[in-house]
């Protein structure tokens, strides 16, 4: 604020009727106005000012002006040089001052600047291409300064040159020769300005020396002087300039600094916005290539390992069911447990994976919450057993029959929690202490798995929940395992709509709290656990899925397609022993040529179902899928592939296969599945 503004006084208009009159002498005051403030926004002051009197005073209007009070007046910091004029009044009354300020019509040239801001503006914010947001910059540049062609020239990555951003109207032979142009002597004031970092004018093309090697084309197409502004970012960093070519020299000193200071600014701002927006979209793009070459890597683990786990779990499996009561059945039995040990390891990866990549996909279906938490307890029971722990299950309060959830997650977060808690504690007991808990917002499922282990430290509560971490993590560790089954546990607890919390004493144990949401249930009809079992018993549903398998033998000729010799003996093994016979083949091309061999001979091939493994060499189980529908294969086909993750099922029903199976072969999901499609044999032993 000025001392001439705050000087000014002039009696109030708002005086009632009636009041002393006073004299009012009208002088024009023009304001003497400090360079720093005189560089300010032009119609800044006059927004400011009517905006900070339209709450004090009513507008009055009067030779294009308005009124205000000296309160208004002392709020407004900054005076802008384009009024032509002020028209005072004083006058006083009393101890009253008050003021009447009549502010000049507005500049039509200000008003054109204004609006020239605003579409450049837009056109930032709604994320237009760089080039057009610039060169409707230009455009406004050009419309201010009579005689002008303005240029914006980036600075490239070397810096050591520019390259042109918008030059819609110079001539073309400049346009090009600015495009790859030299930050070198001679080559312009845009050189210059890049040198210096500070504006460079220049009023007449023959007297500077920044023009040495450029003048003569410039000359050619009639401009005598230029101007160029440098484009900053808002970290400081030099972007290009701001280039201003007139056919009119001597002009530059008169143009208004702040106008072009603004553009080039409206510049950095669009320039320094493209160029994150890249960098987001370039950041984004590597952060998708990670994740898709972190899931084909997982993917080909998974298979590899796989593969060879079939055979080493399935002849394992043999080898305890024939030595079965011998000595040798303890050896059997370690290796199938070591194996399947590592299976899950492998499972747990992919899960971790799948969780992180957000593929991890729900099958929530109603399920009786007594039958799934009395499944938990007998399967974990013998690892109890082998630690002279008791495993217990106990309820507090009755819960619904039937929640909605997925059954084969909350078993798999149990499982991880009664695990743990099973391999931590070394005396004592392992409870799963359950209740129903009636929140405001839902019902919610509270499973407390409670240990008498080795506890927690209070500093690594936290940290156990983060993948491939452990609370005890020396090289002495008294406990095995990865670090992934918590951490797998929450996300799944998360998925689920629910969370796990921990509670924890060194050497006294822990308790984990798992919580889930029922789902829509009727809180008017809760059972204790005695009667829910009994009703589950009863239920055909829980019949089927919960009996002792029995597995039946099966009629019918599979063609056995496997390049693996070991799986292929395996599984050929599974299928004659349970009544099928078994054609065999070693990849795609010669299942393909045994299908074409009997379409020869007999019209009809004799197979009944075609098991396929999906990863074979000379013709994988895909194209030979394919290829089989394509020639009129109506009937089953089974795919046999060590690839896990979810859109490989997809991928295989796509290819014409019937049904997925994963690698290492369960039995009696193997034979579960062959039930579907093939006729039970006569006689069964």
């Amino acid at each position: 604020m000025n001392r001439a503004a705050k000087d000014i006084r002039t009696e109030s208009p708002s005086e009632p009727k009636g009041a002393e009159s006073c004299s009012a002498t009208p002088a024009t005051v023009t304001p003497e106005v400090p360079q720093s403030l005189a560089e300010s926004p032009p119609g800044q002051f006059l927004r400011q000012l009517l905006e900070g009197v339209s709450s004090l005073v009513p507008l009055r209007d009067g030779a294009g002006g308005a009124q205000v009070c000296p309160k208004a007046l002392s709020a407004v910091d900054r005076i802008s040089p384009q009024a032509d004029a002020w028209q005072v009044h004083r006058s006083q009354q009393g101890s009253r001052c008050e003021c009447m300020v009549l502010v000049a019509p507005e500049n039509p040239t200000l008003t054109r600047w204004e609006h020239g801001q605003t579409r450049v503006l837009e056109r930032i914010a709604l994320g237009v291409p760089l080039s057009e947001v610039l060169s409707v910059l230009v455009e406004e540049v050009e419309r201010l300064i009579p005689h002008s062609h303005a240029a914006v020239l980036l600075l490239d990555e070397t810096g050591k040159q520019f390259r042109r951003g918008a030059a819609p109207s110079l001539p073309d032979p400049l346009g090009k020769l600015f495009d790859g142009l030299k930050v070198a002597p001679g080559n312009g004031c845009c050189a210059a300005a890049a040198t210096s970092g500070e504006r460079v004018v220049v009023p007449d093309l023959d007297s500077h020396s920044c023009w040495t090697q450029l003048r003569p084309l410039a000359q050619q197409f009639g401009f005598c002087a230029s101007w160029s502004e440098p484009v900053y970012s808002s970290t400081g960093k030099f972007l290009g300039t701001l280039t201003v070519l007139l056919r009119q020299s001597g002009v530059v000193e008169q143009l208004n600094r702040h106008w072009l200071a603004t553009a080039a600014h409206l510049a950095g701002i669009a320039i320094e916005r493209d160029r994150s927006a890249k960098e987001l979209i370039r950041a984004k793009e590597e952060a998708e290539a990670s994740s898709r070459a972190k899931a084909q890597f997982l993917a080909n683990m998974s298979h590899e390992i796989r593969t060879p786990m079939t055979a080493i779990l399935g002849f394992a499996d043999l080898l305890r069911e024939q030595a079965a009561g011998t000595a040798q059945a303890e050896l059997a039995d370690t290796i199938y447990r070591n194996a399947s040990y590592l299976l899950k390891i492998i499972n747990d990866i992919l899960d971790l994976s799948k969780i992180e990549a957000g593929k991890m996909q729900l099958d929530v279906q109603q399920v009786c919450p007594f039958q799934l938490l009395e499944d938990v307890k007998e399967m974990m029971a013998p690892s109890a057993r082998e630690k002279g722990l008791e495993l217990k299950l106990q309820f507090h309060t009755p819960l619904p029959p039937a929640i909605r959830t997925d059954p084969y997650r909350l078993r798999q977060i149990l499982i991880n929690l009664v695990g743990n808690a099973i391999k931590f504690t070394t005396r004592g007991s392992v409870r799963m202490a359950v209740q129903l808990l009636k929140t405001p917002s839902r019902p919610m499922l509270a499973v407390d798995v409670i240990d008498t282990g080795v506890g927690i430290p209070a500093d690594k509560l936290q940290a156990i929940f983060q993948p491939f971490v452990q609370a005890d993590s020396s090289t002495t560790r008294r406990f095995g395992g990865t670090g992934l089954g918590l951490s797998i546990s929450l996300h799944l607890a998360h998925l689920l709509g629910g969370t796990i919390t921990v509670e924890s004493t060194p050497g006294q144990g822990s308790r984990f709290r798992l919580e889930v949401p029922l789902g829509p249930v009727d809180l008017d009809r809760l059972v204790w656990s005695p009667q829910a079992r009994s009703a589950k018993q009863n239920s055909p549903a829980h019949s089927d899925a919960h009996a002792p398998s029995q597995i039946p033998r099966l009629q019918g000729h599979v063609l056995l397609v496997e390049d693996g010799p070991d799986n292929r003996r395996l599984v050929a093994h599974i299928l004659t022993k349970y009544g099928m016979q078994v054609t065999t083949a070693t990849h795609g091309q010669e299942a393909l040529e045994l299908f074409d061999r009997y379409w020869q001979r007999d019209q009809t091939p004799p197979f009944d179902l075609v098991l396929l493994d999906m990863q074979m060499p000379v013709m994988d189980g895909y194209t030979t899928a394919a290829e089989l529908r394509r020639r009129g294969w109506a009937g089953p086909v089974v795919a046999l592939t060590a690839f896990a993750m979810a859109q490989d099922r997809q991928k295989c029903l796509q290819a014409g296969c019937d049904e997925y199976l994963t690698k290492p072969i369960d039995k009696e999901k193997l034979l579960a599945t062959l039930t579907r499609f093939l006729q039970p044999a006569t006689s069964q032993s």
